[in-house]
């Protein structure tokens, strides 16, 4: 059963590549071809992923009734999980991702796998794909992160002149101590912010050598 839900899967990626080249109706007026045909591609290939994850549902399913575990089941389960969360330009470009890796054929007729026994290949290289997307996921935090630690430094530099400047114009013990537990809770939120990009930067150098080692 898992074959036949495999194959079918297979079937719908093979199909993919049409959708992406589909054409505008002939009806369209000119001036609307390009928007249009825009709408069209997106729906058409929105609603070919969504059949794919359905499909990969199914064989998920069907893995976890019969009690089977391993890396296959694993590299399916995150490229399922990773369909949830593709935005519009990602959509786009998975899909090419798996016309390059000839998981998508423009042939219908043609086997995107070819035999069966080619199963291992396909999730290799569905593997290869969602670590690739799950790489640009982590430069993206990396950017937020870095963003909020810049702008955290700058915030805590400019604090530290001004209250260096009323400290030395106060005499005040009970102001300079205030002054000491605000400087010590920046310290403590900028480490966090260096803490969060050092985990990611770990994260990032983990992932590029499974790309590497063609995980």
């Amino acid at each position: 059963m898992t074959k036949k839900y495999l194959h079918t899967l297979l079937a719908t990626l093979v199909a993919l590549p049409a959708l992406v080249e589909a054409a505008t109706p002939v009806s369209v007026p000119q001036t609307r071809n390009g928007l249009i045909r825009q709408e069209v591609q997106q729906g058409n290939i929105g609603a070919s992923l969504g059949r794919v994850a359905r499909q990969l549902d199914a064989v998920i399913e069907e893995y976890d009734r019969n009690g089977l575990e391993g890396d296959d089941v694993d590299t399916l389960k995150r490229f399922r999980g990773m369909l949830n969360n593709l935005t519009r330009s990602e959509v786009t470009k998975i899909v090419k991702q798996l016309e390059q890796a000839r998981l998508l054929k423009t042939d219908n007729n043609q086997n995107a796998f070819g035999a069966f026994a080619g199963q291992k290949q396909v999730t290799v290289q569905l593997e290869q794909i969602y670590l690739e997307w799950q790489r640009q996921q982590i430069f993206r935090e990396l950017s937020s992160r870095f963003n909020r630690l810049a702008g955290t430094q700058r915030s805590n530099m400019q604090r530290t002149v001004d209250m260096y400047k009323k400290m030395a114009a106060s005499s005040s013990y009970r102001y300079r101590d205030e002054s000491k537990i605000d400087l010590r809770i920046q310290e403590l939120d900028q480490a966090g912010i260096n803490d969060e990009a050092s985990t990611l930067i770990q994260k990032l150098e983990d992932l590029n050598e499974k790309l590497d080692a063609g995980v």
